[in-house]
C-alpha cells in the first residue's frame, strides 16, 4: 500500500510539473509576442508595462471572482469530497486552462455590479487601466508606432490576465493533487522561513 501511495504521488508530481511547464511556456510566449509587436523604444516607457500588468491583474481577479466555481477556491472546499479539483491533468486543462463562457459572461455583467463589490471594483479597475494604457500609447508614439504600442499593451494585459487566472487554478488543483504532501511542503517552508537567519536590522 505504501508503494502504491508513492507511485501515485510521483505521477501527481509529474502532472503538476507538466502544468507548471505550460504556464512557464505561456509567460515566454507572451513576452516574445510583446517584444515583436512593441515599438523598439517601448522599454523607455515603463508606464506602458505597469499599466499593462495592472490591467491584466485586475481582469484576472475579476475573472476569478466571477467564475461559477469561485467558492471552490475556499480552503474548506478545496479538499472536500468530490472537489472539482480532484481531476486528471487533461480534465483540469480542458476545464480551467482558459476562462469559460460562463465566467466571461459573469465578468462582463460584473461591470454593472452583478458579481458584487469585488467584481465591480476589479472590472472597472481593469477598464480604467486599459484606458490609461491606450492613452499612453497614443500620447508617446506617432503614426504606425501608435498602433503597435497600443496592440502590444493589449497583448501584455491579455497574457497577464490569462496567466494569472491559470496560475490561480493551477495552485488550487496542485494543492488538491498533493493532498497531505501539500501540508508537509507548506510546513517545511514555514519552518525554513521561521528559522532562517535574519540580517542585523541595525547593520
Amino acid at each position: 500500500m505504501a508503494e502504491d501511495s508513492v507511485v501515485v504521488a510521483v505521477f501527481d508530481l509529474l502532472a503538476i510539473g507538466v502544468a507548471v511547464l505550460i504556464v512557464l511556456a505561456a509567460v515566454r510566449l507572451g513576452s516574445l509576442q510583446f517584444a515583436l509587436i512593441a515599438p523598439h523604444d517601448a522599454e523607455a516607457v515603463p508606464l506602458l508595462h505597469s499599466l499593462g500588468f495592472a490591467a491584466g491583474l485586475a481582469a484576472a481577479f475579476g475573472l476569478l471572482v466571477a467564475a461559477p466555481h469561485a467558492a471552490e477556491f475556499l480552503p474548506q472546499r478545496l479538499f472536500a469530497p468530490q472537489s472539482i479539483w480532484d481531476v486528471s491533468l487533461g480534465a483540469f486543462l480542458s476545464r480551467h486552462a482558459l476562462p469559460g463562457h460562463g465566467t466571461l459572461a459573469a465578468a462582463w455583467d460584473g461591470l454593472s455590479g452583478a458579481a458584487g463589490g469585488a467584481g465591480l471594483a476589479a472590472g472597472w479597475a481593469s477598464v480604467l487601466a486599459m484606458a490609461a494604457g491606450l492613452a499612453v500609447s497614443f500620447r508617446m508614439w506617432r503614426g504606425r508606432l501608435r498602433l503597435r504600442a497600443a496592440l502590444s499593451f493589449l497583448v501584455l494585459a491579455a497574457w497577464t490576465a490569462l496567466i494569472v487566472n491559470y496560475a490561480a487554478h493551477l495552485l488550487a488543483w496542485g494543492l488538491m493533487q498533493l493532498g497531505f504532501w501539500a501540508f508537509l511542503v507548506l510546513l517545511l517552508a514555514f519552518q525554513r522561513w521561521r528559522y532562517h537567519p535574519r540580517g542585523d536590522a541595525h547593520g
